[in-house]
């Protein structure tokens, strides 16, 4: 079974967790694609709240979030060829 990875592809969904102290953390999404601008959704647990956001060909966006439940899943909404990536202290991907 592969492991779960922090580079999500578009059309495709990770979930992660934080296993950290600090409230609110901080999620980093990187835009690995240098050709096109990114497109993400972040959603905190089944019933929690839900961003949306770009991101600049390249770039990445810094975000201080809660995750009541300590899951989220963040869906790559670019347009192919553009994959996501994302990190933070204590945040890590696991298998849905």
């Amino acid at each position: 079974m592969a492991k779960p990875s922090p580079v999500i592809e578009p059309g495709a969904s990770q979930e992660f967790v934080y296993t950290g102290e600090q409230i609110p953390f901080q999620v980093i999404i990187a835009n690995t694609n240098t050709a096109n601008t990114a497109s993400y959704m972040l959603k905190s647990g089944k019933e929690g709240w839900s961003l949306y956001g770009a991101i600049a060909k390249g770039g990445n966006v810094s975000l201080m979030v809660q995750w009541p439940s300590g899951h989220a899943v963040v869906t790559n909404e670019s347009a192919p060829g553009t994959n996501i990536e994302v990190g933070g202290l204590g945040i890590f991907p696991v298998d849905g």
